[in-house]
């Protein structure tokens, strides 16, 4: 293993990107998900009235099921953004990471086009699953065995602050 780990303060463009992130994923989070989670909810609640009532059927049990279903898919896949961007106002420093790619796996999506998972010494990168911010390598020039840098916040899973082929603090 090749890694090296180096500790980098953000720069101010970085700070930047990352509040306006913050800004708009919270915008998101008051505008659409928060009037979905409480209908959702209202609807959960009824069906478990209907319970103490005496008065339910099938489709109340339907309903608490995929609402609980709903819930814990939300916190995997949905939830896990916002306490990334929660995180963003605390972060002064970055981590930048020196790795070999050791394999590259292009896929073809009808709905996001190309694809790439990168398998490195320190992680494996998948474009289709991971946020990367800051995007300064073109995925199509990476070989096997090449050098990249990948600067990460130190407490937040599944994002990378940008994938670079060269040095940049």
């Amino acid at each position: 293993m090749n890694d090296t780990i180096e500790e980098v303060l953000l720069t101010e463009k970085e700070k930047r990107r990352l509040m306006k992130i913050l800004i708009w994923r919270f915008f998101i989070f008051f505008f659409m998900i928060i009037p979905v989670l409480a209908g959702c909810s209202y609807i959960a609640f009824l069906a478990a009235i209907s319970f103490i009532e005496g008065k339910w059927d099938l489709w109340s049990f339907i309903v608490l099921f995929m609402y609980f279903i709903f819930l814990l898919l939300a916190n995997k896949y949905i939830f896990v953004f916002y306490k990334n961007a929660f995180r963003y106002r605390n972060i002064t420093s970055k981590q930048i990471i020196r790795t070999n790619v050791l394999h590259i796996k292009q896929k073809y999506s009808s709905s996001m086009k190309f694809q790439f998972e990168i398998q490195t010494d320190y992680t494996t990168v998948d474009t289709s699953k991971d946020v990367i911010i800051f995007k300064d390598v073109d995925f199509f020039s990476l070989q096997e065995g090449s050098t990249i840098y990948l600067h990460i916040l130190p407490g937040v899973k599944s994002e990378f602050l940008r994938i670079t082929d060269d040095l940049i603090k």
